[in-house]
Formats: structure tokens, sequence, C-alpha cells
């Protein structure tokens, strides 16, 4: 018995879109992250931590997008009719 109903595969072509631009918006946060720039010296320990904090929030803005991009690729080969 077959517990869910598979969707037919022109549906696949959304799930195919969204995790692709799912993966340019990750990519396009990872790149935001590497892209803060970071000043080092003598008594910059408040303005080194606020740089960090915005590159730590867009690392995790663009594992988060990672993440659902996985999710979406593995809901596709689950419910997709092969």
């Amino acid at each position: 018995m077959q517990l869910y109903q598979s969707l037919s595969k022109e549906s696949g072509m959304y799930f195919d879109s969204a995790s692709a631009i799912l993966a340019v918006i990750s990519a396009a946060l990872w790149l935001a992250s590497a892209r803060v720039n970071f000043t080092f010296g003598f008594d910059m320990d408040a303005a080194l931590n606020e740089q960090m904090k915005r590159a730590s929030r867009w690392n995790a803005g663009a594992a988060t997008a990672a993440a659902v991009t996985a999710v979406v690729v593995a809901a596709k080969a689950f419910l997709v009719a092969s």
C-alpha cells in the first residue's frame, strides 16, 4: 500500500527550479560573507567583533539556504514519480 500520492514528472520542474534558486541564493550569501573586511590592529576589538558577527550572519543565511536546497532535492526524490 502506498502511503503518499506521487506527483507527476512535470511537477519535478518546480522542485528543480526551487533548488536552483536556493543554490544561487546560498552562493550569493557565502560570497557576501567572504567579502566582509576584517580590520586588525591595536584596540580594534569592538570593530572586529562587529565584523565577525556580520560574517557569521551571512554564513548562517547561506547554510540555511543550502539546507533547504537539500530538503527540496530530497523531497523531489521521494515525491516525484520516476
